[in-house]
């Protein structure tokens, strides 16, 4: 039996981003990259949408009369 062997041979060579990813890793990636972003958005809307909290009446000093 003289079956050769394939052992060391290179097929195919892919460069760029997911070169050594599989398809589920991209989507992964994709994944955690939107949730930051959709996180970064909402801070962003949570900190432009806050109330002021009400100052305390004990707190709060009139202004002297001098008259």
């Amino acid at each position: 039996m003289s079956e050769e062997r394939n052992e060391g041979r290179v097929l195919s060579v892919h460069f760029g981003r997911s070169a050594n990813c599989s398809s589920i890793g991209s989507i992964v990636d994709f994944l955690f990259l939107s949730t930051v972003a959709a996180s970064a958005v909402v801070a962003a809307t949570a900190v432009l949408l806050r109330k002021d909290p009400e100052p305390d009446e004990e707190t709060t000093e009139e202004p002297e009369d001098d008259s």
